[in-house]
């Protein structure tokens, strides 16, 4: 009944868990100004006889939660809609919006904070430099919508098979990254598989062709210390490698 009550004056059934906090806040506030109206008011009819002070008290006491508890509540709620809002706008802003992953910029400085402050206590990590095979041809034959659809496959999924310390991200195009933090090339290989056998899932398929999404991936690790700029070059030489074995594999 309470839900029903707050969707009924405009409160999204997301937004619910948020009123609690908002009514605490808005008590705490409204006691404050109910202790300052009080105050005032005793200060203002220090010389008056009693019974005029209790008279004005009573009236102040009335008066100020009254006045105070909505004006505290409105306050509280756009406040946190307004953190609410923050938080919305940072996520889109770092989210490349098509893979559903992070975009270039929000992915390297991630790592970089990542290889600064590792989770793990060796500071080591693996990168993997993933690129979409044939993808001009792709678009080329199927069009463009279906080149959304694989960036968008892709991005789920390498999103299915990292773990939740991991970080993944849309390099430009058809390219992505992914971080394994505190992976070796062992772990790296696994996911690294992982990734390109399910990626083939996705086919395109008309008259003229038949097109299997597949990708090619370069694998580089790193020791605690490296700068993500030197084993990402090491990773794009790999990926290199793969292409030049014919694509859909794993160079590491």
């Amino acid at each position: 009944m309470f839900k029903q009550f707050l969707t009924f004056i405009g409160i999204d059934e997301k937004d619910h868990h948020l009123v609690r906090p908002v009514v605490i806040k808005s008590f705490g506030i409204s006691l404050i100004a109910l202790c300052a109206a009080e105050l005032l008011t005793l200060l203002f009819y220090i010389n008056a006889s009693w019974d005029s002070i209790s008279e004005n008290l009573i009236i102040t006491g009335t008066i100020t939660p009254v006045v105070a508890m909505p004006l505290a509540m409105y306050m509280a709620w756009q406040r946190y809609k307004l953190n609410s809002l923050s938080v919305q706008l940072a996520h889109i802003a770092s989210t490349d919006q098509l893979s559903g992953l992070l975009n270039r910029t929000s992915f390297i400085e991630a790592m970089r904070d990542r290889v600064r402050h590792p989770t793990t206590p060796n500071g080591s990590g693996a990168f993997l430099y993933i690129d979409a095979d044939h993808f001009k041809t792709l678009n080329d034959e199927f069009g463009h919508a279906a080149g959304d659809e694989a960036i968008a496959f892709i991005g789920k999924v390498i999103s299915q098979n990292i773990r939740q310390t991991d970080l993944a991200g849309r390099l430009g195009g058809e390219e992505f990254g992914v971080y394994l933090s505190g992976g070796n090339v062992e772990t790296a290989r696994t996911v690294s598989e992982h990734i390109r056998q399910d990626v083939m899932h996705l086919k395109f398929d008309n008259q003229k062709k038949r097109y299997t999404l597949t990708v090619s991936i370069g694998v580089a690790t790193h020791h605690a210390g490296e700068v993500p700029s030197e084993f990402m070059k090491v990773a794009d030489k790999n990926l290199y490698t793969a292409k030049s074995n014919g694509r859909n594999c794993i160079a590491a």
